[in-house]
């Protein structure tokens, strides 16, 4: 027993001292990356490292590098740093607009392979250079941009403002048969950065995008479980129409409500009608209503209905409008390839891309009104 103790202890000293070591004080700990497309085949790339004194508290260090690889780039950086730069509390990657559009896969594969960088590590695309977000002036409540847009993307996801995604669900979408990936679309605003949107891929390249007027919406159709979103809606549309951009801010009739969903789910029906497929979406939302502007007296359970049904019509509009967005955009971040080759023998990848752009797609709303804030 002894001697089982003693190989034991000695195989873990063994390896301890196999592994390399590192004294804090002596590396350079990256926090954020850009990548900006420079050249066909050179992309630019820019670190954002935190340097930490005692005396005189967090300064911020760049080193930038041109280079074909990224491992590479590194590599060219370190010949400019006082000590050794390691990835080890990586948080976030940037990647400029042009670059995204001519794909991102190699430049994320290299961050997957890296042993050191953890797979929730955020990642975002940037109107424009990315480069500019590495910026000391970017800034807000006194955050270096090295916590700044780490913050930024976590709070909005933890109150469901913005989709979940990270370095693992990009890969695990990419790889996947039937959903596209997305990314955050961030641009610079002043000294802050701006969330402006959602990026869409088509395979690896970034092809169009959807607003933050579309989250809502996208959350119900793509998580199938949403809490305490938030969305404005209109109630008389019959009165007045609306353009695509400001469907939401314009006030019809003056009756307007701001909804909260206590509970959302969706679920997914497929039917094959003559070997097409087809899909019947049903969406299910408990929502309490924390603000409203309008004629209708919303203690009376007659005009609680009546809002009820005008809900029903309004996301399943809006759901419809969506979907038809994505299918002209022929990308798929939702999943529907994936609903639909669950329940399809010989699901086949390339004649998806085919079909994917004229699949039907049914919408079914139920919307129920918990409450509405007005005391009896």
């Amino acid at each position: 027993m002894k001697w089982k103790i003693f190989n034991s202890v000695l195989i873990i000293l063994l390896l301890t001292g196999c592994a390399q070591q590192h004294i804090v004080d002596d590396i350079l700990m990256i926090r954020n990356i850009s990548y900006d497309k420079v050249e066909e085949d050179k992309v630019h790339m820019k670190i954002l490292v935190p340097v930490y004194n005692e005396k005189e508290g967090t300064s911020l260090e760049f080193f930038e590098s041109d280079t074909d690889l990224s491992k590479l780039g590194r590599k060219l950086m370190n010949y400019e740093a006082p000590y050794p730069i390691m990835s080890g509390q990586a948080a976030v990657a940037l990647y400029g607009e042009e670059l995204a559009k001519s794909g991102l896969h190699d430049i994320v594969d290299t961050l997957n392979r890296d042993p050191e960088i953890g797979n929730k590590m955020k990642l975002a695309v940037v109107k424009g250079t990315a480069g500019d977000l590495l910026d000391k002036e970017v800034t807000s409540v006194g955050q270096h941009p090295g916590i700044y847009l780490e913050t930024l993307m976590l709070q909005n996801e933890k109150s469901q403002s913005l989709p979940v995604t990270n370095l693992h669900l990009f890969l695990k979408y990419y790889h996947s048969d039937g959903r596209d990936p997305y990314l955050p679309l961030i641009e610079k605003k002043g000294n802050h950065a701006n969330i402006i949107g959602l990026a869409l891929f088509d395979g690896d390249k970034y092809v169009h995008e959807i607003g933050v007027k579309d989250f809502f919406i996208f959350h119900l159709l793509s998580s199938g479980d949403y809490k305490h979103g938030n969305i404005q809606v209109a109630l008389n549309k019959e009165e007045e129409e609306s353009t695509e951009e400001d469907q939401e801010d314009v006030q019809f009739g003056g009756n307007l409500a701001m909804i909260e969903n206590v509970k959302a789910s969706t679920n997914f029906e497929v039917n094959h009608i003559g070997g097409v497929p087809e899909v019947d979406v049903y969406i299910k939302i408990d929502c309490v209503i924390r603000e409203y502007k309008g004629k209708a007296d919303l203690r009376d359970p007659k005009e609680i209905k009546k809002m009820e049904l005008k809900l029903d019509e309004e996301f399943t509009q809006k759901s419809e409008l969506l979907i038809k967005k994505l299918q002209e955009f022929n990308v798929d971040p939702i999943g529907f390839g994936r609903i639909v080759k669950s329940d399809t023998r010989d699901w086949d990848r390339k004649k998806w891309k085919e079909v994917y752009p004229n699949l039907i797609v049914n919408v079914h709303s139920k919307v129920t009104i918990l409450n509405t804030g007005i005391s009896e």
